[in-house]
């Protein structure tokens, strides 16, 4: 089909309203409908399909990042077998979950749920890989944020193969810090992904985390414990120094020089303030507004530092009166990692 970016809407069924297949893109986003450890709402298995669907009503020239869709951007198929997985876990979990509290008559239940966990994890994995290995810079979508740790592997794998030395920094725009140790001992909880990232692979060297504001004493006492490998711009201190004079800028700027020279995103839209993503499973007052998390994501993309992969977690669609309004925020937000990641492959 001939392709206009400036058409109304270019292909129904394409992510952004854009006709490039996955064969041709140069930016893959895979889907990745998992929602088995929640803790509070539900929901983030559909997050893929609302922001694709919502992604056709952006225009296609960006004020940042300018012809993002030069580089090729495509979704492909959801990963076959992660929803019935994330079925077959939350049955497990959610009474566990609900109730608060892991009883000794849960642990067959909390064995399960390790053991289905470690088989999503795998399959994001693999389906990772497998777009790398085809040269693909790839960003997953979630569903929930313990999804992150198969791409977050397969990336750092794929990094290493070529040099085995291979090194990357995380950089976490989060309302938590998803720092607890197997929560509720659940080894693979959205709750415990960067602390499973830092400590199953060594070759993450820094964690850099943004608009943290709902934690727990451990989480802080881990990251004070496992400092400088791990910074922590909490959100009240942020706006601290906003209110003494630093400007957002200067503290981009401050953010990334703190970032190595490989990067990872891990960006769970609950790192926004609520009144971007009222749906999300836990939203937490405060927070990043859309056009501070887009500057940041500039200066990481201006900054020279190159950029190995992506993802965006815990969007939720809103009930059927109102389900456009997250997705809506969390298209856009894709689409300016989009741009992080087309700044780095046109280097």
């Amino acid at each position: 089909m001939n392709f206009s970016p400036d058409d109304i809407m270019c292909a129904e069924d394409g992510l952004f309203g854009l006709p490039t297949t996955v064969d041709e893109a140069g930016i893959v986003v895979i889907p990745a409908p998992f929602d088995g450890t929640t803790t509070y709402g539900t929901g983030t298995a559909d997050g893929p399909r609302a922001i694709a669907k919502a992604s056709v009503q952006i225009d296609l020239f960006d004020l940042q990042f300018g012809r993002i869709y030069d580089v090729g951007l495509a979704m492909t198929e959801e990963i076959p077998g992660l929803r019935d997985l994330s079925d077959r876990v939350r049955a497990v979990a959610a009474p566990i979950l609900d109730r608060g509290m892991v009883r000794p008559e849960d642990r067959a239940d909390i064995a399960t749920t390790n053991e289905l966990c470690a088989q999503a994890e795998q399959l994001v994995f693999d389906a990772v890989t497998a777009q790398l290995r085809n040269g693909k810079m790839i960003g997953m979508l979630g569903g929930e944020h313990s999804m992150s740790q198969g791409v977050i592997r397969a990336c750092l794998d794929h990094e290493r193969a070529s040099d085995p030395s291979a090194t990357i920094g995380i950089l976490q725009i989060d309302a938590h810090m998803d720092l607890h140790p197997a929560y509720a001992d659940m080894v693979y909880s959205h709750a415990s992904v960067m602390r499973n990232a830092l400590e199953m692979m060594d070759g993450v060297s820094r964690l850099v985390q943004v608009g943290i504001r709902d934690v727990a004493e451990r989480e802080v006492e881990y990251a004070r414990e496992q400092s400088p490998r791990i910074a922590t711009y909490f959100d009240i201190d942020l706006w601290r120094r906003l209110d003494d004079g630093t400007s957002w800028r200067e503290l981009c700027y401050e953010i990334v020089e703190s970032l190595p020279q490989l990067v990872y995103i891990t960006f769970d839209i609950d790192g926004l303030e609520p009144t971007q993503c009222p749906h999300t499973g836990t939203p937490v007052p405060g927070g990043l507004t859309f056009n501070q998390a887009s500057m940041l994501l500039e200066t990481l993309a201006q900054s020279g530092k190159r950029l190995v992969g992506f993802d965006l977690v815990e969007v939720a669609p809103g009930p059927a009166e109102a389900p456009e309004f997250d997705a809506n925020v969390g298209s856009r937000i894709l689409f300016k990692l989009c741009g992080v990641a087309a700044a780095s492959l046109q280097r």
